[in-house]
């Protein structure tokens, strides 16, 4: 597999809908090539639970964030937080989002 610069230690990544599912899956994987990572997320109920198997899977650090995405200027403070503490980003992940109540797969509709 062909190295990506922008993974690896020394790195940072941010991951929206960081604290559970896929999100979180991707930021163990991250973690183990010793990157910073910020998980960001609504569900605050979980976001420390997930920072310490993000830390467990070797994160350099883990910086959390309680931020609804589709808030600018909840974004902007994200944005002003993460460059304060590690100064750049290397890679954004934006996963965050719900789908209550449906089934992409349902064909009844059409």
């Amino acid at each position: 597999m062909t190295d990506i610069p922008a993974i690896g230690p020394e790195k940072t990544a941010v991951i929206t809908g960081g604290a559970a599912g896929i999100g979180l899956a991707v930021a163990k994987s991250l973690a183990g090539k010793g990157m910073n990572i910020v998980l960001v997320d609504i569900r605050v109920d979980v976001l420390e639970a997930a920072a310490a198997e993000v830390k467990e899977a070797g994160a350099a650090a883990v910086m959390t964030r309680d931020t609804d995405v589709p808030d600018r200027a909840a974004v902007d403070a994200l944005r002003e937080a993460v460059y304060a503490r590690f100064a750049h980003v290397d890679v954004l992940m934006c996963n965050a989002g719900i789908q209550p109540g449906s089934d992409v797969f349902d064909s009844t509709d059409t």
